[in-house]
C-alpha cells in the first residue's frame, strides 16, 4: 500500500508542487561527516537523475506516455534535465520530516502540530534556495524495510503518479530549475501499520551557479548503474584548476560547486586503494554528471579491512603473525556477511542474507561478539541502537546502560568474547556499533564517535 502527496505554490511565475565544499579534508580514511545518507537514499536520487536524463525512456520503462495525465500548462519536454546534486542540508531537512511523519502518525507537507512548511524546514537547516518537495509512503502489516527494492518502488510511485491530479510529482521531479536535492528514507510504525517506509525529497535551486556531481562506485553487476552496496567510501574529489575539494559520502555520492563555467579537470582519490585518476568536464550554467567507476582506476591491491597499523619504525618492529597493533583507527563498515569475516571485531549470527533485519514482536536479541587480541591495552566500547532511536552501551557485567562504559578492557594478548541475550525486545531495526580505542587514548566523550573504528553492524533475532 502506498500514498503520495504534494501541493502547489508559485515560484517565479512557474507553478510547481511542493514538490559542501571543504577546504581541509582529513588525510586518514575516515569520514568527516556526522550524518550521511543511506545507500538507498543515493540510489533513489540516481533513479531521479536517470529520469531527468531521458524522461521519455523513463516513461517507457513504466509503460506510460511521458505526459499521461499532465495538465497542458505543465507539459514535460523530452529534453534532458540537469542532474541533481546531493545537498547535505536538504538531506537533513528531508530526514527530519520523514522521521517526524512516522513518529507523529501524519502524512503531509506541513508538520504536525506546528504547521511548518517545507520551506520553513529547509531554511531551518541553513538552506535558502528551496524549490519543491515530494513525499511518499508505503506500509504493511508484514515485513517491510528500507532496501533497493523499496527505493525503486517509491520512485515508480512518484513518477507514474497514478490518480494524482495533473501528475504533480512527475512534473516536479522533472522540473529543470531544480539543481540540488536531499532525499531521505525513514522506517517505523505508522498509524495501525507495524511497518512503514516514508521518503521525503526536498529540492533546491542551488547555492552555487552549477555543480559537478555524481557517484563513485564499483559496478559489481556490470549494469552501468549505481546499486546499493556498490558505493566506494573515503573518496576525495578535487577540481584541479581551483583546488576546491570535497569528500564523497560513504555511499559514494559527491557534488562540487562551480562558480564560473569552463572546462575543468576533476581528480578522484580513493583513500583505501591509495590511487587516483582524473577526468575532464565542461560546464556552464547547468549541472553536469560525472561518475567514477572503480575500473577507471589503476591500483595494486584490494583495500584492507584491518585497522591501520602505523608502525613503520624499524626500531619498533611488529610481528605480523602476532596480535593486532592499534594506535590509530579507520572506519570499516561491512555491508555483507562475508565482509564481516575479515574485521577484527565480529558479531556472529545465523545464516542471514541482508542487513539490517526486522523480526516479529516478542523476539530475543542475541549478541555474540569476539575480539582479537592486541599488543597494547585497548578498550572496546559496544553500543546497541534500538528501534526507538535510543543508544545503549554494554557494560562489563553485560547490562545495558546509557553511560559509555567499555564492554572490554583488553590488557593482554588473549582474545575476549561476550555472549548476551535480551528479551523481550520491541519489533524494528537494531544496529550494533563498536569502537576499539587505546586505553590511554583519551575521554570517549571528548571526540566524535565516528573518529573511532565503527566496524559495522550485525545481529541475530530469534523468535
Amino acid at each position: 500500500m502506498g500514498f503520495l502527496k504534494s501541493i502547489f505554490v508559485i515560484v517565479f511565475l512557474v507553478v510547481i508542487n511542493l514538490s559542501i565544499s571543504t577546504s581541509a579534508l582529513s588525510n586518514s580514511c575516515i569520514s568527516i561527516y556526522d550524518i550521511e545518507p543511506l545507500a538507498e537514499d543515493i540510489y533513489f536520487l540516481e533513479l531521479i537523475n536517470r529520469a531527468r536524463a531521458n524522461p521519455e525512456a523513463e516513461a517507457n520503462l513504466y509503460n506510460i506516455e511521458l505526459n499521461e495525465g499532465v495538465n497542458s500548462s505543465s507539459t514535460i519536454s523530452n529534453t534532458p534535465k540537469q542532474p541533481l546534486a546531493f545537498n547535505l542540508n536538504l538531506y537533513k531537512a528531508a530526514l527530519q520530516h520523514s522521521e517526524d511523519m512516522l513518529e507523529k502518525d501524519y502524512f503531509s507537507h506541513y508538520t504536525f502540530p506546528t504547521n511548518d512548511s517545507p520551506q520553513d524546514r529547509v531554511v531551518a537547516q541553513n538552506y535558502d534556495y528551496y524549490s519543491g518537495e515530494n513525499i511518499a509512503i508505503n506500509m504493511s502489516t508484514g515485513p517491510l524495510s528500507i532496501n533497493q527494492n523499496t527505493a525503486a518502488y517509491h520512485h515508480e510511485m512518484l513518477f507514474v503518479d497514478e490518480d494524482y491530479p495533473n501528475r504533480g510529482h512527475r512534473v516536479n521531479m522533472l522540473t529543470n530549475f531544480h539543481k540540488e536535492a536531499g532525499v531521505a528514507f525513514a522506517h517505523g510504525d505508522w498509524e495501525k501499520y507495524p511497518n512503514a517506509v516514508v521518503s521525503t525529497s526536498d529540492f533546491g535551486r542551488g547555492e552555487k551557479s552549477a555543480y559537478i556531481c555524481g557517484v563513485i562506485y564499483d559496478d559489481k553487476n556490470d549494469n552501468q548503474f549505481y546499486d546499493v552496496g556498490e558505493g566506494i567510501k573515503n573518496a576525495t574529489l578535487t577540481v584541479v584548476e581551483t583546488g576546491e575539494s570535497v569528500e564523497a559520502f560513504s555511499a559514494g555520492a559527491y557534488s562540487l560547486g562551480i562558480s564560473l563555467g569552463g572546462t575543468y579537470t576533476v581528480e578522484a582519490y580513493l583513500c583505501e586503494y591509495n590511487t587516483s585518476t582524473t577526468k575532464t568536464v565542461s560546464i556552464d550554467s547547468e549541472n553536469v554528471k560525472l561518475d567514477f567507476l572503480l575500473s577507471d582506476f589503476i591500483y595494486d591491491t584490494e583495500p584492507s579491512d584491518d585497522p591501520v597499523d602505523p608502525s613503520d619504525d624499524p626500531n619498533n618492529p611488529v610481528d605480523n603473525n602476532a596480535c593486532k597493533s592499534l594506535s590509530i583507527s579507520e572506519v570499516i563498515a561491512p555491508q555483507t556477511v562475508e565482509e564481516l569475516e575479515s574485521v577484527p571485531v565480529k558479531v556472529s549470527s545465523g545464516n542471514m542474507s541482508e542487513l539490517p533485519f526486522s523480526f516479529a514482536k516478542g523476539s530475543f536479541l542475541n549478541i555474540d561478539i569476539a575480539l582479537l587480541c592486541y599488543t597494547e591495552p585497548v578498550d572496546a566500547y559496544i553500543a546497541v541502537a534500538f528501534p526507538d532511536g535510543g543508544i545503549y552501551f554494554l557494560s562489563e557485567n553485560g547490562r545495558l546502560t546509557s553511560s559509555a562504559f567499555p564492554a572490554f578492557s583488553i590488557n593482554s594478548t588473549e582474545s575476549n568474547s561476550i555472549a548476551l541475550t535480551f528479551s523481550p525486545v520491541p519489533e524494528g531495526y537494531y544496529a550494533i556499533y563498536w569502537a576499539v580505542v587505546p586505553t590511554n587514548g583519551g575521554d570517549i566523550f571528548s571526540v566524535k564517535w565516528e573518529s573511532y573504528s565503527e566496524l559495522g553492524y550485525f545481529f541475530h533475532l530469534i523468535e
